[in-house]
């Protein structure tokens, strides 16, 4: 059995394509273990589980904002990058796929 890691988030134009993708991946392969990382607190905590899939939560931002608010962002990457890296290592997919949005630099 396959297994493979998707990571999305921020917008509908990272999270549906990524679905999409999934989606079709089961049609083809049905066995294949298909989990998402995303952010804990974007669409997609909430779209993806609904379509049906495992999601994996961390908390990371984007670098907008006042340079206090950048420096938050930086030290909010490194420990989704922590928690990221936690669930690969426990997951141990053969393929990790990211579709863009900030959430996932962290993991890949």
């Amino acid at each position: 059995m396959k297994k493979i890691c998707i990571v999305t988030g921020g917008t509908g134009g990272h999270i549906y394509p990524a679905l999409a993708l999934a989606q079709i991946w089961k049609e083809q392969e049905p066995d294949t273990d298909i989990f998402f990382i995303g952010n804990d607190d974007r669409m997609e905590a909430q779209i993806v589980p609904a379509a049906g899939y495992r999601f994996l939560p961390v908390h990371a931002s984007g670098l907008a904002g006042s340079f206090v608010n950048k420096i938050k962002a930086v030290f909010k990457m490194f420990k989704a990058r922590s928690k990221a890296k936690k669930y690969l290592k426990e997951e141990k997919p053969d393929l990790v796929i990211g579709f863009g949005g900030y959430v996932t630099a962290p993991a890949a």
